[in-house]
């Protein structure tokens, strides 16, 4: 008799639990609290700023942001989140004003705003939700805890770099990445298509980081395929931008006298336009063409071909997953897979000064001319 007492108790706790877990599922957005949100940036990359343009523009669909119009394009992603703060829906989500931290690309400065970030999960409690940019961000978040709601967007490779334990489950309950699956891939397939290159230059950190940073495997993986070789140059692509540029401008020369057919562009540190023409030039003068794995403004500052910005198409899709989880579905439950378009972007000075008359298959491609 108490045997069957006690198995009715459990099984109508069991129903009230179902019951609570039903209705806060169903509840309206105005009737949940809302997600207070930090941002955890690995450092400064063109390609977050795209991200952040399109996440707020996924914001804006939503309803979830003042009708105030934010700048074509804030200079830092600093900026941008100041201006979340000021002008997001505080019924939905809350992007705390204190809560932006970068390291910088800098080791030390990691180290220490790991800790600093763990301490005030633990002591403060103030936070719902992590938004991490970038692979060492994305790393050291997705390991901190296993109680608050992270989301990791701009990783080249969330599961080369070990964040996400495959493309299809991040392995965490309360983690969500964005995997593009075989994305560096199909970019070197188009490239091979329009010049069936031997020789393909690539300039990347010889560190586990900075080969992440490129999806490297990727990118040997299509070379194995498609049967051309890489010709390497390995240096600093993280440090001052000035630094950054006489290592590329260095390399580009290198790849001149060594006559590859092509150059593979891969992420670096964020350069002015002046400091892109400067790294392009060596390149140019040789008359070797170049695709940027990174960014159209590459191509808007002398590179000759790219896909169309996958950044702000990241951005839209970033926000589509944070209004799930604020509706209340498990992070580890969303699907993180994403596709760019395949859309051409070709700069048509380059492509003069180079010698090249495109041909009209390929025009017919391109989405943006420069």
């Amino acid at each position: 008799m108490r045997r069957t007492a006690l198995r009715d108790m459990k099984h109508a706790l069991f129903c009230l639990f179902l019951t609570f877990a039903t209705l806060f599922l169903c509840l309206p957005a105005w009737a949940r609290d809302p997600l207070r949100i930090i941002c955890v940036e690995s450092g400064t990359l063109d390609y977050n700023l795209r991200v952040f343009q399109g996440f707020v523009r996924g914001l804006r669909k939503q309803d979830a942001l003042s009708k105030v119009l934010p700048p074509d394009l804030f200079k830092s992603t600093k900026e941008y989140w100041s201006w979340l703060s000021k002008e997001a829906n505080p019924q939905n989500f809350r992007f705390l004003a204190n809560g932006f931290y970068s390291f910088g690309w800098d080791e030390s400065r990691r180290r220490f705003l790991r800790e600093k970030i763990r301490t005030r999960l633990e002591e403060k409690r103030d936070v719902d939700l992590i938004l991490a940019f970038g692979t060492p961000a994305g790393y050291d978040m997705a390991a901190l805890c296993s109680y608050v709601p992270v989301l990791v967007v701009g990783v080249t490779n969330a599961v080369e770099a070990g964040i996400a334990a495959s493309m299809w489950d991040s392995g965490k309950d309360n983690l969500v990445t964005i995997v593009e699956p075989f994305h560096y891939r199909r970019q070197l397939e188009y490239y091979h298509k329009i010049f069936p290159f031997k020789r393909l230059g690539i300039v990347y950190e010889d560190t586990p980081l900075g080969k992440s940073m490129v999806s490297l495997k990727e990118i040997e993986g299509s070379a194995k395929d498609l049967g051309f070789e890489l010709v390497r140059c390995t240096t600093g692509l993280y440090d001052d931008s000035e630094l950054v540029t006489q290592h590329l401008k260095a390399c580009h020369r290198q790849f001149a006298k060594k006559k590859v057919d092509a150059v593979y562009l891969t992420y670096t540190a964020p350069l002015t336009p002046r400091q892109k023409h400067k790294v392009l030039e060596p390149l140019l003068a040789a008359r070797i063409p170049s695709f940027s794995q990174a960014t159209v403004e590459d191509v808007r500052y002398g590179a000759l071909l790219s896909l169309m910005d996958g950044g702000i198409n990241e951005g839209l899709f970033a926000a589509s997953l944070l209004q799930k989880i604020f509706e209340g579905h498990k992070p580890r439950s969303l699907s993180q897979i994403f596709q760019s378009p395949m859309q051409l972007v070709i700069n048509l000075h380059t492509a003069t000064r180079l010698g090249w008359d495109p041909p009209l298959e390929v025009l017919l491609s391109v989405d943006k001319f420069f």
